[in-house]
């Protein structure tokens, strides 16, 4: 457990991973309003943890990594309308969840690693007009989600890695002037990506280890 408080003594970072957490410790966090970090990172902790924190607008950063939550949890968040960055990896949350997001018009950095979420849930992403990074590594999103993606256009870094992505609408992702990284480690790549990399030119990096391509068709990307 880490507190971090305010100059005026008030709590503004709570983090909270240890396997001896209860909901009864966690209803002790509606008595921090000021509260702007909350990591919870408890295998045990579900649902119920997030009726605690619903009331907490003053949040810019939510880690729920690695907890019990779910999709029904997540119906607690959505008056969180200062949150910046969110993290549900390794949870419970599927497509159905991720329609919960839709009101958190301010999250700029969004982690949804090792989800059993598809295409489907990138349609509840697509108004989330200020995200910045999307982590969708783990996941079962394929060529067709990237076309949703492509309305995001603040979009700078995004991690794809062990995906269903082929690469047949990476061409999708041109219009994203302010993409700089992306990540498409231990995909399947078809022949056909290496011509659509000639269209990303804004990108800075770009990650193709472990991809199905061919060492001639790397050093053509190059």
């Amino acid at each position: 457990t880490n507190l971090q408080t305010n100059k005026d003594g008030s709590v503004r970072l709570v983090r909270l991973s240890k396997p001896h957490v209860t909901l009864e410790a966690l209803a002790h966090l509606e008595q921090f309003p000021q509260l702007d970090y909350l990591a919870l990172v408890c295998p045990h902790i579900g649902d119920e943890a997030l009726l605690h924190i619903r009331e907490l607008t003053n949040l810019d950063t939510l880690m729920l990594s690695e907890s019990a939550v779910s999709d029904a949890g997540l119906s607690c968040l959505q008056k969180l309308n200062k949150l910046e960055r969110l993290y549900l990896d390794d949870t419970k949350v599927t497509d159905a969840g991720l329609r919960q997001l839709c009101s958190l018009k301010q999250l700029r950095v969004l982690s949804l690693r090792n989800l059993n979420i598809t295409d489907q849930g990138m349609q509840a992403l697509a108004d989330l007009e200020n995200l910045e990074i999307l982590f969708l590594s783990g996941t079962n999103v394929s060529d067709a989600g990237l076309k949703t993606l492509a309305s995001l256009k603040n979009l700078k870094v995004l991690y794809l890695t062990r995906t269903k992505i082929t690469g047949s609408q990476l061409s999708s992702l041109n219009s994203l002037e302010s993409l700089e990284y992306l990540a498409l480690n231990r995909t399947k790549l078809d022949p056909i990506a290496v011509e659509a990399f000639s269209g990303l030119t804004q990108l800075k990096g770009l990650e193709l280890n472990f991809t199905n391509l061919s060492v001639s068709a790397l050093q053509q990307i190059k």
